[in-house]
């Protein structure tokens, strides 16, 4: 059984063991992540999305709901009918069947999946990205993008690897193509604040300096083209849909030299509709991710790029009286690919019903 809080603060301390040292598939893994994992792409599923209606289906029994399966070629390993694109390269994936927590409120098992540990007041931690950024980063542009969502913050690491938090890429590049045409107004704002900054000696005044400097710096940088991605670039290539595009965006990002790029999938908290929200997200995340991974593949980046399917918690076996599935974190599913994994792994198993761990 591997515990939230030791796959996160381990994967983001060079994944060293995250938890699955035990027999052969784990030291291949640890091996395989210690030595090749360069770049991270995670894919974050906000709200928690259904293991049942994803990656350990449970057809033909009462928690199962209507939901069918997909064989695939990894032996012990059926997808969700609603992956169909995925059940295609089961090969490249890693599933983790048996990622458990204490941790069933949205904010604080946020927290917890990004940092590795339970939120405590005045005690901020790095996330997963802002430690990627740390250990793997260099260059100019920023080491950690968040993509719809604004991050958890870099803590004591410093606003150099903190999240560069875009929730609109259309409106982000058009703020940095005006300031670029602009950058004067950076040197007037230093005149006028220039006696207020020497007087007060704060770390809010500094935490602004040094944020204004940071975006200052990137107006010389690659990063307004990499994220000035047109919606039909994308759907020729990654498919419809704002996931797709920001999909696209991120394999740019990282082929342009970010550290890590977190790219965010609302709409997960299924208390209620569970089986017809859950195949309209998998239909937004099927075809864009089978394409990212086609795309790493055929630009050398496989092997080096680290992609993380990940979120809040998993959802109840019970189906509730609304068809839907509650907040559930003793049991969730977690997919690595890439990175220099081996592809083909499945690691841990729950009961016929769902409601248990039997292994690992």
């Amino acid at each position: 059984m591997v515990s939230r809080r030791q796959f996160v603060a381990a994967s983001a301390s060079g994944f060293a063991g995250f938890a699955l040292r035990q027999g052969a598939a784990g030291a291949c893994l640890t091996e395989a992540l210690s030595t090749s994992a360069r770049r991270c792409i995670i894919l974050w599923m906000d709200g928690g999305p259904s293991q049942l209606e994803t990656f350990d289906p449970k057809p033909g029994t009462s928690t199962g709901g209507p939901t069918t399966a997909i064989g695939t070629d990894v032996p012990g390993l059926e997808l969700s009918e609603h992956l169909p694109e995925l059940a295609r390269r089961a090969g490249d994936l890693n599933v983790v069947r048996s990622l458990t927590s204490r941790e069933g409120e949205h904010l604080r098992a946020r927290y917890l999946n990004h940092t590795g540990f339970p939120p405590i007041s005045g005690f901020p931690r790095p996330e997963f990205g802002a430690l990627f950024s740390h250990q793997i980063h260099e260059g100019e542009l920023p080491g950690f993008v968040s993509l719809g969502g604004s991050g958890y913050g870099a803590a004591y690491l410093g606003q150099q690897h903190a999240p560069f938090a875009i929730e609109n890429p259309t409106e982000t590049v058009r703020l940095l193509k005006a300031l670029r045409s602009g950058r004067r107004r950076f040197e007037l704002l230093d005149q006028l604040t220039e006696d207020f900054d020497r007087q007060h000696d704060l770390d809010m005044v500094r935490q602004r300096k040094a944020s204004l400097q940071r975006v200052e710096g990137l107006l010389d940088t690659s990063l307004t083209e990499l994220l000035d991605v047109d919606e039909s670039d994308a759907e020729s290539s990654y498919g419809a849909g704002e996931f797709a595009q920001r999909l696209l965006m991120a394999r740019r990002l990282i082929e342009g030299g970010v550290a890590c790029v977190e790219v965010n999938l609302g709409g997960w908290d299924t208390h209620q509709d569970n089986f017809p929200t859950v195949a309209s997200l998998c239909r937004q995340l099927d075809g864009p991710w089978a394409r990212l991974i086609d795309d790493l593949k055929r630009r050398q980046l496989w092997d080096e790029t680290l992609v993380i399917w990940m979120g809040d918690f998993g959802r109840t076996p019970t189906i509730n009286a609304l068809r839907g599935r509650d907040h559930f974190p003793a049991i969730s599913n977690v997919v690595l690919a890439g990175g220099g994994l081996p592809g083909g792994t499945v690691i841990g198993k729950t009961s016929r019903l769902g409601n248990s761990i039997e292994d690992r």
